[in-house]
């Protein structure tokens, strides 16, 4: 999710497909899961989201210190609680009930920073680096986009392991 500066808000559509209601609890936290002074807010941040029905998160901007000079990246969390099994009471019979935690990412853009996400990709400097006889790429960024890698692979010649990794390269650093 992109949130451009001088937005009022950005919203995230969510819709469930299942037979069956769902809990739903929303927050936004930074890459390290600590989500005091992050100044942003989520709503709703919990609500019941019934069968083939949607709902619209809102996510605002409250102002306070974000770097200006490049994104910031934070992270959106969805949790999805499913209902007790039908027939089921609590302390009654065992089951197991296992909530799903969706994590997204949020890429704050200030405005009016240099170049394009495009040119962010082509911008990318990769280095090896051999450590413990393994080899590894190191990735850095120059410009002012998070650049996220789905695919990356380092094969040595004659070898057909193959070494995937997919991450992101932030912004002004590796």
């Amino acid at each position: 999710v992109i949130y451009p500066a001088g937005k009022q808000e950005v919203t995230l559509a969510l819709s469930n497909e299942d037979r069956e209601p769902r809990l739903i609890q929303a927050w936004i936290e930074r890459e390290d899961g600590q989500a005091d002074g992050i100044p942003f807010i989520i709503t709703p941040p919990i609500f019941r989201l019934d069968p083939a029905r949607g709902q619209t998160l809102r996510i605002r901007y409250t102002g306070g210190a974000m770097p200006q000079d490049r994104e910031s990246v934070l992270r959106i969390n969805v949790l999805e609680v499913q209902p007790p099994p039908k027939g089921k009471k609590a302390g009654t019979h065992n089951y197991m009930q296992i909530p799903v935690r969706t994590r997204l990412k949020l890429f704050w853009r200030p405005k009016n920073l240099p170049g394009t996400p495009g040119e962010a990709a082509t911008a990318l400097r990769w280095r090896l680096l051999r450590e413990g006889g393994k080899a590894q790429l190191e990735c850095t960024n120059p410009s002012a986009f998070n650049v996220s890698l789905q695919d990356v692979r380092l094969t040595p010649p004659g070898n057909n392991d193959e070494n995937l990794q997919s991450g992101m390269c932030p912004a002004k650093g590796r």
